[in-house]
Formats: structure tokens, C-alpha cells, sequence
């Protein structure tokens, strides 16, 4: 288990997020959704000790190992895909090599012949002896075929290095996982891959991602990211969307606060079709009922439409000569996330269209 005391982080005077008080527990997948700049990655990081929080704590529980997904793509290049993978359990891997300089010694000492027992007992605790068969069964099911282990990473295309690092984050069975954005740059074997692997994975897994598809397949929590907050919804995506609708209507009140600003988080309702239309001058049920079925195909071949360029920019993004040319990565991710920006936009309509449509066949069959 992972949690949270506090956590707090100020860049400058604005407050990403404050007092975020949340237990993660084994055995479930936390979606983190909101709005680029929301904090979301920032969270991760903060979870992994890579970033410390400007007021607060993280625990876990004694004794478990944490494992997160690289966002260097670059940083693995001269090692071979094997040993990427291998590198997810640190000091799993430290073991090997130790082991490796001490054998290769050519005045091979009493005292080497102690550490090396040592070394071999932990390295056997570790079931070290499967390693690298259990690296080849996750490269394998993420889409890597065998005669690709030995090859240097530098060698792999974006989409392959990304696979590989997601191998290595799931590498030796972590205790906490934690995803930013897992399904960039994957095919469709490598996404249905990592969907089955995390549904069976019985720790505790928190990932970013804007894939809706994704989300709604794994995710048993939410954790919504607003101005200066977190909402915490313990249910899954389809769920969790309702529950905003109904908030937002003023159906129900705000469910899951983590923060001491949750009046802060509050958004001024949007106006839905039965603001824009009176049903009482111009009802007409089957022109109504067209109009917004039309309007969700619309909104969704833009969407769609939106997922090609954003899956384009995203693999222009990895292009090796991309490092030496910052004006230009900068570019494509400005470009990145304006597309983010406007697929959170049309999943929004999308919903409040379907809500509406939803609640109009249902007067209908009451009449």
C-alpha cells in the first residue's frame, strides 16, 4: 500500500494540488485524469520519490518495492533489451553484475569467495535464476519477438523502447506500480497485452493516461484533477462520469474530496441542449432524438480524427534527431498537447450529448 499525508505542491503561488490525503490499496488500478498542467504526472513523480512535495508525506508499506515507467527514452540506448528489462529490479541486477566482476577476477580471493556466497544466496532469494526467462515472457507478451532481446536499445524504434520500458516496469513482480501515459506510442497487440497484465497484477497500479478506452477497461478508482485538488471516485470510468454529470446538474453533492479547497474546485455548469432548446415551443421527440444522435457521430469522427494526429505527433516525437533540435521538439509538444486538449473537450460534449439523448428516449417511453 502507497499513501499519501498532506501532500502538497506550490510552484511559486499557484498550488498544483494541496492536502492530498488518499490510501491506494493492492489489488486495484487508479486512473489520474484532468487537464494538461493538472498535476497528474507531477503526482507520479512525487508517489516515486522523484519529486518532493512542497508540504507533506508519502508511506508505504514496509518492505514493498516500488516500480515506475521510464519517460527517458534515450537513457537505456547503449544497454541490450534483455538487460533494459532486468534493470526494473535495481538491485536484483546489481547482484548480477557484482557476481559477474567478482568471477571474472583472475586473483580470486578467499574473501571474494565469501561475498560471492553471499551474493548467490540473495540472488537465489530474489529467484534470480528465472530472471531472464521472466524477462523474455514479458517482452513476448508486450509484442517484442525473442530475436530482439539481444539487441542493443539504441536500435529499436519508439514504439519498441516503449514496450521494452513498460517490460521493465513490471519487471520482478513490483508491490506499487506507476504509469504515465503506458499506451502512447502501442499497437493494438501491445495495449490488449498490457490490459490483461494489469488486470492480473495484484498490487497496486496508478497510471496517467488519456485513452478512454484504456481507463474505462482498468481503472476501479479515479483520481480527477482540478484547480488546485483532487477528487477521489472509488468506482470505475463509465461510473465516474455519471457521477460528474449528476454533479454537475446539482443532482448530487461533490462525492470523494482529498482536498481543503473543495469549494475551489467547483466548475460553473456548462449550458447542456435543454438550455439551448425549449421543449416546450419547439419539442419535436424524433427530430430532437436525430439531431443529437448526429451530433455524437460528429463528435466522435472528430475525435477519432483527433487520435490519428495525436498518435502521429506522438511518434514524431520520439524520432532520434528530435534531441538536437529543442525548437522543434518543442513544437510537436505544444502540438501534442493542444490535440490532448481538444479530445478532453470533445469527451466532455460526447457526454453531455449522450446524457441528453438518454434522457430523452427515456420521457419518450414514459409518454
Amino acid at each position: 500500500m502507497i499513501s499519501t499525508s498532506n501532500v502538497t505542491l506550490r510552484v511559486g503561488k499557484k498550488a498544483l494540488f494541496e492536502d492530498v490525503n488518499i490510501k491506494f490499496t493492492e489489488g486495484n488500478c487508479y486512473g489520474l485524469i484532468g487537464a494538461n498542467g493538472a498535476g497528474k504526472s507531477t503526482f507520479l513523480k512525487i508517489l516515486s520519490g522523484q519529486l518532493e512535495p512542497s508540504k507533506g508525506e508519502i508511506a508505504i508499506t514496509p518492505g514493498e518495492r516500488l516500480s515506475f515507467l521510464q519517460q527517458d527514452h534515450f537513457k537505456y540506448d547503449e544497454y541490450p533489451v534483455l538487460d533494459t528489462v532486468m534493470m526494473g529490479n535495481a538491485r536484483l541486477y546489481e547482484i548480477m553484475k557484482e557476481k559477474e566482476a567478482i568471477y571474472a577476477k583472475e586473483d580470486f580471493t578467499d574473501e571474494d569467495g565469501i561475498k560471492a556466497s553471499e551474493l548467490e544466496g540473495e540472488f537465489a532469494a530474489m529467484n534470480g535464476w528465472e530472471a531472464e526467462s521472466d524477462a523474455a515472457t514479458l517482452l513476448n507478451g508486450l509484442g517484442i519477438p525473442a530475436e530482439m532481446h539481444y539487441e542493443i536499445m539504441q536500435n529499436l524504434n519508439g514504439p519498441e523502447k516503449v514496450k521494452v520500458l513498460l517490460a521493465q516496469a513490471l519487471f520482478g513482480n513490483p508491490d506499487i506500480l506507476l504509469l504515465d501515459e503506458p499506451t502512447n506510442h502501442m499497437d493494438l497487440v501491445g495495449k490488449e497485452a498490457l490490459e490483461t497484465m494489469l488486470k492480473a497484477f495484484e498490487g497496486t497500479v496508478l497510471f496517467v493516461s488519456h485513452d478512454r478506452y484504456f481507463i474505462k477497461e482498468i481503472a476501479t478508482g479515479i483520481l480527477d484533477f482540478a484547480d488546485a485538488g483532487v477528487d477521489f471516485y472509488d468506482c470505475g470510468y463509465e461510473e465516474y462520469l455519471e457521477r460528474k454529470e449528476k454533479i454537475r446538474k446539482g443532482e448530487i453533492g461533490q462525492l470523494g474530496k482529498n482536498t481543503a479547497n473543495a469549494e475551489k474546485n467547483k466548475k460553473a455548469a456548462g449550458p447542456t441542449l435543454s438550455d439551448v432548446f425549449d421543449k416546450k415551443t419547439y419539442y419535436n421527440p424524433g427530430r430532437m432524438e436525430s439531431r443529437l444522435k448526429g451530433q455524437i457521430k460528429k463528435y466522435e469522427e472528430q475525435l477519432s480524427e483527433s487520435e490519428t494526429r495525436l498518435a502521429e505527433l506522438q511518434l514524431k516525437q520520439l524520432a532520434p534527431e528530435l534531441s538536437a533540435d529543442y525548437e522543434k521538439l518543442m513544437e510537436i509538444t505544444n502540438r501534442i498537447e493542444e490535440e490532448e486538449r481538444t479530445q478532453e473537450s470533445l469527451l466532455e460534449r460526447i457526454l453531455e450529448t449522450e446524457t441528453e439523448l438518454q434522457e430523452l428516449l427515456e420521457e419518450n417511453s414514459g409518454n
